[in-house]
């Protein structure tokens, strides 16, 4: 401290190798230096007043790119911490001494759905290294911390990761959550990182990953402006994996009456009476089921979600629905409020001055047979482990209906399981209130996503995934 206080800075320690020995001295340790070079970049030998400057940017660019090429391949091999994955901490040690405890014995015991142990919350937000929860909420937002987001913190159980994308706050905090900013992300070291555009849904694929690399046996994906309802756990979160009591209504493959305009409008003789002169020829023809409206199920039959087929919308469900034992390995849960709605109801059906408020009605689940599709999204969608596969969303297709396209994918690749390992629908589990994100919908510049749901597109790829072999 005095000679601190004589010269007015501290000196520091240091220590190094000596010229015959390697434990003390004051030469630098030795350290292996890496080279690597790269493919050579022909370069054209021009006049000198063939020499632009242009052509210079052009070849400075491709420099450029090379370098950054070879950096990137071999980054991972050396360097500091940041190029290398963070190492994954003990984690049969962690959950014996956390609550987030599950039986894990064999496929006929599995119930990793089922708290034994009501944990304490973290009072602090979770390592991004050392977090650890056998079930696992994932979002994306661009927002702070919403009402929604405290409420799932304060899940027991669970724990939560956001997904930060180039608009999220970059102080994003909350206690009991993951903030994995877009550095964290790319300390991951994912092979998909650098597939995934920014500013696209699809980035939430990161948080799957993420969840199941730190334990996740549920997760759990929804937004932040879903609001929960009380009673989730049981009404959504507490359906049995691998149950014998599980019972859901099944909506069976049949063929079906659907309408048919090829000629002239369907008119019903109920609207117009028996002894109306009005033509009530009955134009309906008989088509193989392809998909159903599951808002119908629960009292709606007036709204229809996204990605539904425009000219399906209004033919009626079909009655012959049976209960069954099912093996839900996704579960989808209604929204109350402003629901998953297509964009051509919002814009030809809904008030865009005052807010939507829909109501489902409370029914049993709603199991979707094989053979055929119901759309689902992933705003309010529990996968269980032996689901995890179809955890990915595809980036090829415009953010706002590349869960929709998931979805249908999905559903064709659980065909190929036994019978009960099904996509279930249930009662209203949130409710939702958008945050204003949906009001340009009703601008010019959104006309463009009409073509999205144009009746020929959808039909079409659902056929031609109806074809699909295990083979393939």
């Amino acid at each position: 401290m005095s000679l601190q206080k004589m010269m007015g800075y501290s000196l520091p320690l240091f220590h190094g190798r000596g010229i015959f020995q390697y434990k003390i001295g004051l030469l630098p340790n030795r350290h292996p230096i890496n080279t690597y070079v790269g493919e050579p970049i022909e370069v054209p030998k021009l006049a000198p007043e063939l020499i632009t400057s242009q052509l210079i940017d052009e070849y400075h660019t491709k420099y450029m790119d090379a370098l950054t090429h070879l950096f990137d391949t071999h980054k991972a091999k050396h360097g500091d911490d940041y190029s290398k994955p963070p190492p994954l901490p003990n984690w049969s040690s962690i959950a014996a001494k956390s609550s987030h405890k599950a039986v894990v014995e064999t496929d006929s015991t599995r119930s990793y759905n089922v708290p034994l142990v009501r944990s304490n919350l973290s009072l602090s937000p979770l390592s991004v290294d050392t977090a650890y929860s056998l079930r696992w909420i994932v979002i994306t937002s661009i927002h702070y911390p919403t009402k929604t987001v405290n409420k799932l913190s304060k899940l027991n159980n669970w724990a939560l990761v956001l997904v930060a994308d180039v608009s999220t706050p970059k102080d994003w905090s909350h206690p009991n959550c993951v903030f994995l900013s877009i550095e964290s992300q790319r300390r991951l070291l994912l092979e998909i990182h650098d597939t995934i555009p920014y500013r696209h849904y699809g980035r939430k694929t990161i948080g799957y990953l993420y969840a199941i690399r730190h334990g996740a046996k549920i997760i759990y994906e929804t937004d932040d402006d879903n609001e929960l309802i009380s009673g989730i756990e049981q009404q959504v979160l507490g359906f049995q994996e691998i149950s014998t009591s599980n019972k859901a209504y099944f909506l069976p493959a049949t063929s079906q009456e659907m309408n048919s305009f090829d000629s002239k409008p369907f008119f019903d003789a109920a609207v117009f009476g028996k002894s109306s002169s009005v033509n009530t020829t009955n134009n309906l023809t008989m088509e193989e089921q392809i998909t159903v409206n599951p808002y119908h199920y629960f009292g709606q039959p007036n709204i229809w979600p996204r990605g539904y087929p425009l000219r399906l919308v209004g033919d009626n469900i079909s009655n012959s629905i049976s209960l069954s034992t099912v093996r839900p390995l996704i579960q989808q849960g209604l929204a109350n409020g402003d629901p998953d709605l297509d964009t051509i109801f919002r814009l030809t059906q809904s008030d865009r001055h005052n807010r939507i408020d829909i109501r489902f009605q409370e029914k049993p689940p709603n199991a979707v047979s094989h053979g055929l599709f119901v759309p689902f999204n992933s705003q309010n969608t529990l996968f269980h482990y032996d689901a995890f596969w179809a955890l990915w969303l595809p980036i090829t297709t415009t953010f706002r209906v590349c869960d929709i396209w998931r979805g249908y994918f999905v559903q064709r690749l659980l065909w190929e399981l036994t019978p009960k390992a099904t996509l279930t629908f249930h009662s209203p589990s949130v409710l939702h209130k958008r945050n204003g994100y949906y009001k340009s919908l009703y601008k010019c510049d959104r006309i463009e996503y009409l073509w999205l749901w144009e009746t020929s597109r959808i039909e079409t790829r659902l056929i031609a995934a109806t074809q699909w072999s295990a083979a393939m």
